[in-house]
């Protein structure tokens, strides 16, 4: 900054505060220069007096009060850490008095946060000496985050990459691949830059790293490096032989990646390839349909379908021919994707693949075909020898409403030797023909009396309980014991935690559109699922994708919906005939589906069931009750004020009380984040700390998962790859807190909102006040519990989970919400209205019981030994499986010495897998004389999992 414009600048500061004497009244005489009103005026004494500095000058500051902002500085210097971040935000935002010496004293404090926050704004001032020389010292800052900051900063500022261009390679060359994503991706063009460190950048993207390669290509194309010509010194000058040859090479090295067996490397691939490439390049990639490389072939049409550029679809053929499953699900996804008439011969051919996952995506994939060319092969389909196949095709031609079908429709309904094949063909004959749909619903008050003749399932809340530590022996009852952290362990020797992933159920989707007010999909997102154990039923509260054509909306713009099922798979809407959906009341529409509580002990008849939503007029976790959980919703009651759109709650039945994830933003990223909240009864909770959150750690995986599920994406941005917590499930099982959040990959911009991927991960705590925090258990930092599905399948977007889980017939089950879309879809201001391509639907998950974590051990036998412990009971159950190993167990006496009788030498071996699995030695079982004593338990575990242990009464 120039000594002219400093005096100007500081001119215009004494200006500034003559007006502000006056405005606040201390020269009673003269007229106030600003119109300020009172309250205003407030703000500015309480922010000269340094009193109540946070909440006024927010006020000033979005009130856009000018005068007030020379104020900002001096109380900057006097604030306290926290709210130092705030108020140089504000002072930054709005180019406050003294906002360039308020980012190099915060760049340079002690405080990593206010580094970070300071750095946000840096590309904001001028590349002089002192800002490079911060920005040379910020790079090599021990905190990482400072140093993307850094990096990002740096990108945004053409003379200082120049200067900085030996600590640029070095950087681009850092083995940390997140932080070459800042520098790469946000590069700001100019003629300097392009002298001199552009073959960085082309160096980059030859690098196989996926993070590397897509934000290389990005910055590449900011540069226009790739294109025949480009503005230099204000001439349009042509691409250089030298120059072309290298785009070429590495261009070459692009499509040949395309057969990479690496789905993240061959993503990056497709994406530099859409990215960059031109006319020119396109048709080399048209010669790759004709590949001998089948994974090269397919990639190849996604990549000219991303470009928006014809292709000959029957040159993926072969691929059904001779592909494998996966390869063969990508075809189907792109054709679903296609949507021409040319893609209907090939998808004819994916009907007939020998793997049921394939021929259930080309019944999606038909749907979204022309129906002049579909609709034949789908009425084909109904004689298909795959009762799946004939189900959802009957189901698919019942939302198409295909008339051409209803013959076929019919037959099907009264002939086909499957049941569910009937039903679903009843159903749809009964759309397609604007029949009567009361005489298809479900008559909900018979239904209710049928409890005698449905099974009696296996439910179990199972809270459990949290062992208490008293003189340094925990106190575990006769309550299950997880090895989901160490709170009973005292060493796993060579064992490693290891988390189990769900398994999907092969009929899912199990519950997706069939009527025509389940516009576009059905989500348990915000939903609830519960086994009623009066009825024996499983009730789904759950939404339509879109709401009403006729704006007569639920909850979120949804329409809110029941549904009932005997088995948890196959599902019947009951007639409600209390709300009206485009003029009709047969439909099984309710008050609302958002985390619908039972509170079956409730004394108030009318406060049976709770509802929870995020108020936002109320600006609040608020709860309505019914007594039936389906009509006569009491209006919603703050709960506690805060949060954001998306919340769930649950019936806390291990601490007593009531229990909720709430949503909230905070950071660089504004990340959506998490916190709890609880309290004794459901309408008076206390949130706490948000502390659920992501990280840079999760940043660094973004890339390959982003570029894995490229296809399934419309908004492809890699300066903006990030993770975020989109929501939390929370699930409350054996003495812990769980919750399953939602692992967000943003992947760029979208149409009002950002675009991206959700799978589920696995957070616990044993205190749901967060006084602790929550914990990823170890090793399942990496693996989801629930992943997404492959390009092609129904759920290759998103993945949300509902309220809750349940644990029925010794599964755990998790019923959630998946897409095979991105969150936010081109051309669509919300989920896909508009585009068939973009449904939604319900799957069924399970996992064994006690299945979230094991301690496993391999070929090297480890041994696990646990804390002293207070038992109640007679014997020692073991959830375990090692089928292929072995599983012994050793009693100990309080000083760690075994108890003769009850060695490992004793120790019956387990070889198998079990759930509950009674521990005996020499044949004996019987610990009764050693309930109540202070004890250790120690494990010899080889090839094998141990879940849980529990000591029983027999």
């Amino acid at each position: 900054m120039s000594k002219t414009t400093r005096f100007w600048m500081f001119i215009g500061i004494l200006a500034s505060l003559v007006r502000i004497s006056s405005a606040v009244g201390q020269s009673t005489n003269a007229e106030p220069a600003f119109d300020l009103t009172v309250e205003q005026r407030q703000w500015m004494e309480n922010l000269r007096l340094g009193k109540e500095v946070g909440p006024s000058a927010a006020k000033l500051y979005y009130a856009q009060v000018k005068p007030a902002y020379p104020l900002f500085y001096e109380a900057w210097s006097q604030a306290e850490p926290a709210l130092k971040i705030q108020l140089l935000g504000f002072i930054a935002n709005r180019r406050m008095p003294r906002w360039e010496e308020v980012l190099h004293v915060a760049a340079a404090d002690d405080r990593r946060e206010l580094r970070v926050e300071a750095l946000r704004y840096f590309q904001y001032l001028d590349a002089d000496a002192k800002t490079i020389g911060r920005l040379r010292t910020t790079l090599g800052d021990a905190d990482r985050e400072v140093r993307w900051m850094a990096a990002k900063a740096l990108a945004q500022m053409p003379a200082a990459v120049v200067e900085l261009r030996a600590e640029v390679k070095s950087w681009i060359e850092n083995p940390d691949v997140l932080l070459r994503q800042p520098l790469l991706a946000n590069i700001v063009p100019s003629d300097k830059v392009l002298d001199h460190v552009e073959p960085y950048w082309l160096a980059a993207l030859a690098n196989p790293d996926a993070m590397t390669r897509m934000s290389a290509a990005e910055g590449l194309q900011r540069l226009k490096t790739f294109a025949p010509a480009r503005l230099r010194n204000g001439v349009v000058e042509p691409r250089s032989e030298e120059r072309g040859k290298l785009c070429d090479s590495l261009l070459n090295l692009m499509i040949k990646d395309l057969g990479h067996a690496d789905a993240a490397l061959a993503g990056a691939s497709m994406y530099a390839l859409v990215a960059l490439g031109s006319p020119a390049l396109e048709q080399r990639i048209v010669e790759m349909l004709s590949s001998d490389e089948l994974p090269a072939r397919a990639r190849a049409a996604e990549v000219l379908r991303k470009r928006k550029a014809a292709f000959d679809p029957s040159l993926l053929s072969p691929v059904f021919e001779r592909g494998d499953e996966t390869l063969q699900l990508f075809v189907c996804g792109t054709l679903g994707r296609v949507q021409t008439a040319a893609c209907a011969p090939v998808a004819a051919k994916g009907l007939a693949s020998k793997h049921p996952s394939v021929r259930q995506a080309m019944l999606y994939t038909l749907e979204n075909l022309p129906a002049n060319v579909s609709g034949p092969i789908l009425i084909q389909a109904l004689k298909h020898e795959d009762p799946n196949v004939r189900r959802r095709t009957a189901t698919i031609l019942g939302r198409r409403r295909d008339t051409d079908a209803l013959a076929a429709l019919d037959h099907v309904a009264e002939l086909d030797a499957d049941v569910t094949v009937r039903d679903a063909a009843r159903r749809a004959a009964a759309i397609v023909g604007g029949r009567d749909l009361a005489k298809i619903l479900v008559d909900r008050k018979q239904l209710l009396e049928q409890t005698s003749e449905r099974p009696v399932r296996k439910f179990d809340l199972a809270p459990g309980g949290i062992p208490i530590d008293v003189e340094g022996v925990m106190q575990i009852d006769s309550h299950k014991q997880l090895f989901v952290d160490d709170l009973i362990v005292a060493s796993i020797g060579t064992a490693e935690r290891k988390a189990h992933s769900f398994r999907k159920d092969p009929r899912n989707p199990i519950f997706e559109q069939e009527y025509p007010w389940e516009r576009q999909g059905t989500l348990t997102f915000v939903s609830s699922v519960h086994y009623d154990i009066e009825t024996r039923l499983f009730i789904a509260w759950y939404h339509s994708m879109l709401g009403a054509p006729d704006a007569t909306k639920g909850e979120l713009g949804r329409t809110p919906l029941i549904a009932y099922s005997v088995d948890g798979i196959h599902w019947q809407r009951p007639l409600i005939g209390q709300k009206a959906w485009v003029g009709s009341k047969t439909n099984n529409v309710v008050g609302t589906s958002n985390n619908i509580v039972p509170i079956p002990a409730a004394k108030d008849p009318t406060k049976r069931y709770a509802s929870y939503v995020f108020h936002p007029e109320k600006n609040a976790l608020a709860v309505a009750y019914s007594p039936d959980g389906i009509g006569e919703w009491t209006e919603f009651k703050a709960v506690c004020g805060g949060g954001r759109d998306v919340v769930t709650a649950c019936r806390d039945d291990l601490g007593g009380g009531y229990f909720a994830f709430m949503k909230w933003r905070l950071g660089p990223w504004s990340r959506r984040s998490a916190w709890a909240a609880w309290g004794p009864t459901p309408d008076a909770m206390t949130r706490g700390p948000i502390n659920i959150t992501a990280d840079l750690t999760d940043d660094q995986g973004s890339a390959n998962r982003i570029a894995a599920a490229f296809p399934t994406l419309d908004y492809f941005q890699p300066s903006q790859f990030h993770t975020e917590i989109y929501e939390v499930t929370p699930f409350i099982y054996e003495g812990h807190y769980f919750g399953l959040p939602m692992r967000f990959d943003v992947s760029g911009r979208g149409g009002g909102n950002i675009d991206g991927i959700t799978d589920v991960m696995l957070i616990a705590s044993r205190d749901k006040q967060g006084k602790q925090g929550w914990q990823r258990p170890a090793g399942s930092e990496s693996a989801p519990l629930l992943a997404l599905g492959r390009w092609g399948e129904w759920d290759s977007g998103q993945i949300y989970g509902p309220n809750g889980l349940l644990v029925v017939d010794d599964e755990i089950v998790f019923y959630y919400t998946g897409a095979c879309f991105g969150h936010e879809p081109e051309g669509s201001k919300s989920d896909g209205e508009g585009n068939s391509a973009y449904r939604a639907a319900i799957g069924r998950a399970t996992l064994r019981l006690d299945g979230l974590v094991s301690l496993h051990a391999d070929d090297t036998e480890a041994t696990i030994a646990t804390k002293k412990l207070r038992f109640l009971g007679s014997r020692l159950q073991v959830n375990a499986a090692c089928a292929q190993g072995t599983l012994l167990v050793e009693m100990c006496d309080a000083a760690g010495a075994p108890i003769p009788g009850f060695t490992f030498a004793d120790c019956d071996p387990f070889i198998g897998d079990a759930l509950r699995h009674v521990v005996s030695w020499r044949g004996k079982s019987d610990l009764s004389g050693w309930a109540g004593k202070a004890m250790q338990v120690r494990f010899r575990l080889r090839n094998g999992d141990l879940y849980a242990m529990q000591f029983t009464i027999r």
